[in-house]
């Protein structure tokens, strides 16, 4: 999936796309074919995607919790939770 993303998005520089995935944020290799988000490449603090997640994985899961956050602030997330309203919830101790 991830390398036909990246092959539409070489094939065509000015499209326009939107990712749509359930478990893109959730683990950093799952974030490879996002090369339009901004976060890696010319201008920005990281030279690829490696060096992006390299430093990511070195900054541990603080750093992680915070990119959702980030990418959500600048309007290039939007997600979406499942109501848990009436659903009955036990906490055994």
């Amino acid at each position: 999936m991830g390398t036909a993303v990246l092959r539409m998005q070489a094939e065509l520089p000015l499209g326009r796309l939107i990712y749509a995935s359930a478990t893109a944020a959730t683990e950093l290799q799952n974030m490879a074919y996002l090369v339009r988000l901004g976060l890696w490449g010319p201008g920005t603090g990281f030279a690829s995607f490696g060096a992006f997640r390299s430093e990511m994985t070195a900054a541990g899961p603080a750093a992680q919790e915070l990119l959702p956050l980030h990418l959500k602030a600048t309007g290039r997330l939007v997600s979406r939770l499942i109501s848990f309203e009436g659903v009955p919830i036990t906490v055994a101790t």
